[in-house]
């Protein structure tokens, strides 16, 4: 079963206690938050843009939450889903964190912030003054953006010293 990836626009009424009211039908369908934009300078009538990304199981689970979002009256603006279809992985061997792991993150990511995600991260440390293995689950919008990830990561394992494995 493919999970889907899904980016939702709302608009929520600008008062505490509104964000709860959709998370709830979210996380009751076995949605999985990744992000929360709040779009405050587009504040308009009281209400709120806000954008959500979560993985859902499936389109039924999804369709019954647009329902119960919509039964207790929530806008929704815009509804995408399989945002960042094309999902790769890239391990690193090395002194990933000694390296500064984060470095290594914003620098594939600010390719094109909008369109690449780092969706998972999974780190074997046996002995922290000891090389580590970390893999990197890469979400991009389109092929070519995840062909410059995996050039970025490249660049950047070459530059710290890193062994990178990419997935074929």
């Amino acid at each position: 079963m493919e999970i889907l990836n899904v980016e939702m626009e709302l608009e929520l009424v600008d008062s505490p206690g509104q964000l709860i009211k959709i998370l709830v039908p979210i996380g009751k369908f076995g949605g999985n938050i990744i992000n929360i934009f709040h779009i405050r300078d587009r504040i308009k009538n009281n209400y709120v843009p806000v954008i959500l990304n979560f993985d859902i199981p499936d389109i039924n689970k999804l369709n019954k939450i647009k329902e119960k979002l919509q039964e207790i009256g929530i806008k929704i603006i815009r509804l995408e889903r399989d945002v960042g279809a094309y999902k790769g992985h890239v391990i690193l061997i090395g002194h990933v964190f000694d390296s500064d792991i984060n470095d290594t993150i914003d620098e594939v990511i600010n390719i094109n912030i909008e369109k690449i995600q780092i969706r998972k991260i999974s780190a074997l440390i046996r002995d922290p003054k000891k090389p580590s293995s970390v893999k990197f689950l890469i979400q991009t919008e389109t092929e070519d953006l995840m062909e410059k990830a995996y050039q970025k990561f490249e660049e950047i394992s070459k530059h710290k010293n890193l062994l990178m494995i990419k997935e074929l």
